[in-house]
């Protein structure tokens, strides 16, 4: 094992416990009554993906060693990918406040407003292309080609099947204000609109 190899891993590693721990942190500051453990957001598909995407990193370190040139413009490209979707992820989350939960809210509550300002001027959902440019970039960091296909096909059918339902509920919920916002403002989520 080269030490390019547990860089890589250390960093990963290291990267995904501290997004779960924030995860959580900032869900359980914006509404201590109602976060729970799944606040972390490691679920069981989170889990298998993660375990594909090592298992296909050592099997290609073992039988390709040549994939381990650390001076690989893919990893940086990967690191950056990872910093920029954790970035205006984070971001997101924090400048909406109240208004943002891990769980799709069927009804208005009294804190809950409509958001169009920050990342959100730019991101019609910041968080899921944040998590999506973050996960992708994962895999890019590893040079997981398989990685890279499966993560970006998963998530893009799991975010574009959750983007329709919430959308219809900020439909219910903001009416004609949330249609011109969604008109006006992209996803950023390849073929997402």
């Amino acid at each position: 094992m080269d030490v390019m190899m547990f860089i890589q891993l250390g960093f990963l590693i290291s990267v995904l416990i501290l997004y779960s721990v924030a995860e959580y942190l900032i869900q359980k500051h914006f509404h201590p009554n109602t976060t729970k453990k799944s606040s972390f957001l490691i679920t069981k598909n989170y889990l298998i993906a993660y375990t594909l995407g090592f298992a296909e990193y050592l099997v290609e370190r073992y039988f390709w060693p040549s994939k381990s040139d650390p001076h690989s413009v893919i990893i940086y490209i990967g690191f950056l990918m990872e910093a920029i979707g954790l970035y205006i992820r984070f971001s997101a989350i924090l400048h909406a406040g109240k208004s943002f939960n891990h769980m799709i809210q069927r009804k208005k509550d009294q804190d809950h407003v409509l958001v169009t300002d920050g990342m959100y001027k730019y991101f019609r959902h910041p968080a899921y292309f944040g998590f999506f440019l973050f996960a992708v970039g994962t895999q890019v960091m590893l040079k997981n080609i398989l990685g890279v296909i499966g993560f970006s096909y998963v998530l893009w059918h799991f975010f574009d099947r959750r983007i329709r339902y919430e959308e219809q509920t900020l439909i219910d919920m903001f009416g004609r204000d949330y249609i011109d916002y969604r008109n006006r403002t992209p996803t950023c989520i390849p073929f997402i609109n």
